[in-house]
């Protein structure tokens, strides 16, 4: 699990160390569209997409689905998901240390009055949750159902 903010919908919300990684996806994805013959670059994944790959940092075709724009039909996914995930892949330990660093400077700081996140291991869905739920370790698995609020993972997602 890892403990963390909403999910950015652009890019002037995310942090510092991760705009660095959504820069290196977007340039992938011109590379890829001209490749392909694309006439429109955000028919691979829209920017939205990518700021949100960039946060859940997904390893897998399932954990990417979780993703804004890949779930449904899955095509995008079907189409370029290998490709975006290959892409992504270097980038994945800078992210999740950034993340887990991220993490870990806002649950000291969060009390059980302010918004804590975890994304679930199970689903990918990201929780709202109290201070008290946040494992003391990022890497700590932990999935809805673990939720004082009794959550599964058929739940929809908080925005």
């Amino acid at each position: 699990a890892r403990p963390f903010g909403q999910m950015p919908s652009s890019a002037s919300e995310l942090l510092p160390g991760e705009a660095a990684v959504y820069e290196a996806l977007i340039a992938a994805t011109h590379a890829r569209a001209e490749e392909l013959g694309e006439g429109y670059v955000w028919s691979i994944a829209p920017a939205r997409s990518v700021c949100e790959m960039v946060r859940r940092a997904p390893a897998s075709m399932e954990e990417l689905r979780s993703v804004w724009g890949f779930g449904g039909k899955g095509l995008r996914a079907q189409r370029h998901g290998d490709f975006l995930l290959t892409a992504l892949a270097p980038h994945l330990p800078s992210l999740r240390a950034l993340h887990s660093a991220a993490g870990v400077a806002a649950g000291e700081a969060a009390g059980d009055g302010e918004d804590n996140w975890l994304q679930c291991d199970a689903c990918g869905k990201w929780r709202r949750v109290r201070a008290s739920e946040v494992p003391e370790r990022a890497e700590a698995r932990w999935v809805c159902g673990m939720s004082a609020a009794g959550i599964s993972c058929d739940a929809p997602e908080e925005a």
